[in-house]
């Protein structure tokens, strides 16, 4: 499951580096949903998302978003709840 996630989270640090993602500029929300469902099959809970937003909004200060949302797919994937743990049964 950490190899597999370590490519996941590779592939979503190229896609980040896209114009196609620049443009869209979708907002942070919205990316925290998305990280989750990939990483987790599931919503994020308010508290969660509270949390990502807290990180992702400092990140955008600095002009570090890429690396907030990979790190939180990173952190979601190697976590007991990821559906690669699951579906590996590990």
């Amino acid at each position: 499951p950490d190899e597999k996630g370590d490519a996941l989270v590779d592939i979503a640090w190229a896609l980040c580096q896209t114009r196609d993602f620049v443009e869209l500029n979708r907002p942070p929300g919205v990316l925290i949903r998305g990280i989750y469902r990939i990483a987790l099959d599931r919503e994020c809970t308010e508290e969660e998302r509270a949390a990502a937003l807290r990180v992702m909004n400092e990140a955008a200060a600095q002009r570090d978003q890429v690396p907030a949302l990979e790190g939180l797919l990173a952190g979601l994937l190697r976590g007991p709840e990821s559906v690669l743990r699951r579906v590996l049964g590990r």
